[in-house]
């Protein structure tokens, strides 16, 4: 399987899990929340103004991150293999 494979079952079982989530529950309907998540290939974790970056300009991305929940404390693995 590969990894654009995973994320796209990991994307949709994630979808399908919250949507049926809601609906199993008894008692009185909540409001639902809005997740966005951005998958982006090649931006560096200080290429954001709310990162600090005074050289590009995310205004959009900056309010979104001040008026939501950021996850600060991630960790990647990779091995990248030369031939």
């Amino acid at each position: 399987m590969s990894l654009k494979q995973f994320f796209t079952f990991f994307i949709l079982l994630a979808t399908t899990m919250t949507a049926f989530a809601d609906e199993s529950e008894a008692g009185p309907k909540t409001e639902r929340k809005n997740i966005v998540m951005f998958l982006i290939d090649d931006l560096g974790w200080s290429d954001l103004g709310c990162q600090g970056c005074e050289y590009y300009r995310t205004p959009n991305i900056d309010q979104l991150a001040q008026e939501g929940v950021r996850f600060t404390d991630a960790y990647a693995a990779c091995v990248h293999l030369m031939q």
